[in-house]
């Protein structure tokens, strides 16, 4: 069955839908240049609201358990390559804390907060990328978008295409866990 010219999947309980990003979605998270964008989207629980910040602390939190061990060896396989690779986390995806914009939360930069949305990303020397939370609270519908940019030429693209399977196997398994949760 197809969505907004893209798949639909039926996941148990938790329908995810992959599409092709809005066009004017690399201008939302200030990205005019990127060469790359892609969109998943679930019905958000019921409990999250109309709450954009709780729905992407949710969704970030939702993460399978072995996201962590496959960013760190991403992390090690690039390090050489660039040495700003490795990332600490200043904190959590804790529901019950603040999304404050130029903090440091899992991995990514919190870079802009609005009620119904959040957009996190990283910069680094192969590739700049941005990630939009963003939760419609009227239809309860929970978006993820991903916009990249490379910044090296053909070995960040490389870079980029390497992970792009863990990229989408990490986005949907989150999405369903978090429509389930």
């Amino acid at each position: 069955m197809r969505e907004e010219g893209g798949r639909r999947k039926e996941e148990g309980r938790a329908r995810v839908s992959e599409h092709d990003p809005a066009a004017d979605l690399r201008g939302t998270v200030g990205l005019d240049a990127s060469v790359y964008a892609d969109t998943f989207s679930a019905i958000a629980p019921d409990d999250v609201g109309n709450d954009g910040q709780r729905a992407a602390r949710r969704f970030m939190a939702s993460a399978p358990t072995g996201a962590r061990w496959l960013l760190a060896r991403r992390d090690r396989v690039a390090w050489p390559i660039d040495r700003g690779a490795e990332r600490q986390a200043s904190r959590s995806w804790d529901e019950s804390l603040p999304v404050v914009v130029g903090e440091r939360i899992g991995m990514f930069r919190v870079y802009r907060v609005d009620q119904d949305e959040v957009v996190i990303g990283e910069e680094d020397r192969l590739m700049r990328y941005r990630i939009l939370l963003r939760l419609d609270g009227e239809s309860q519908r929970f978006t993820c978008a991903t916009v990249v940019e490379y910044r090296s030429g053909s070995l960040g693209r490389l870079y980029f295409v390497a992970g792009l399977p863990v990229h989408r196997w990490l986005v949907r398994s989150t999405m369903r866990r978090f429509a389930a949760s």
